[in-house]
């Protein structure tokens, strides 16, 4: 299998979109005049947020994005922290990660200076499975954990992904491969082939950055 790509993103497609922005305009009490654009909301609801104490700022996000998901105190902490930690990579709960990220993003566009820098990766693969059966696996339930599995052989022994999660690498059932995974599209230009988009944070991914080509003789092992 070869990687075709490796990009580099500090916002995903579609997480911040213009209703989005109005929604944020509302919980900040201000209005958007009718027919602004997508991009004068984004820059106004911007401006609202820089208008704000840094962790205020957060909170509003993080409330927006987390509502009935998380407590009051959880994102009270968690406003506080996400001047100093990015929280998409050292967060305790791996489910709430790819959530992080998008406010990750837009509180980086609020004051860059304020806010760790976003860095999530969008890795495509072309793959050369060894029949049709098998390529139909990077689509079924253990997807996710076969995909992680095939990427970490491309990467270096001293890889963050390899030292955390070595055992569960080798065999046996991987639930936190789901949460490594943020987004994933598979497309079969023929029967036996795929080419795989993954998209997570820099933190799984950048191992990969220099690595061009590589094989794995692994299977979708899950008991």
């Amino acid at each position: 299998m070869s990687i075709v790509e490796f990009t580099e993103l500090r916002e995903l497609d579609g997480d911040w979109t213009a209703a989005d922005y109005l929604k944020l305009l509302k919980r900040l009490e201000l209005d958007g005049p009718e027919g602004m654009s997508e991009v004068e909301v984004r820059e106004m609801c911007l401006l609202g947020l820089q208008d704000l104490d840094p962790a205020e700022a957060a909170e509003v996000v993080l409330a927006y994005k987390f509502e009935g998901n998380l407590t009051d105190g959880q994102i009270k902490n968690f406003s506080n922290e996400f001047q100093f930690e990015k929280l998409w990579e050292h967060g305790g709960d791996m489910e709430l990660h790819r959530t992080m990220f998008s406010v990750g993003s837009l509180l980086s566009a609020v004051n860059e200076q304020l806010f760790p820098t976003p860095d999530a990766v969008r890795v495509t693969m072309e793959v050369e499975c060894k029949d049709a059966e098998s390529a139909k696996l990077l689509q079924d339930d253990t997807a996710p954990q076969l995909i992680v599995r095939m990427l970490s052989a491309g990467m270096d022994d001293d890889a963050v992904l390899k030292r955390l999660f070595a055992d569960e690498l080798q065999s046996g059932n991987f639930p936190d491969a789901v949460s490594l995974i943020w987004d994933l599209d598979v497309e079969h230009p023929t029967a036996a082939t795929a080419i795989v988009k993954v998209t997570s944070s820099g933190y799984w991914l950048d191992s990969l950055k220099e690595t061009t080509a590589f094989t794995w003789e692994g299977h979708s092992q899950t008991t």
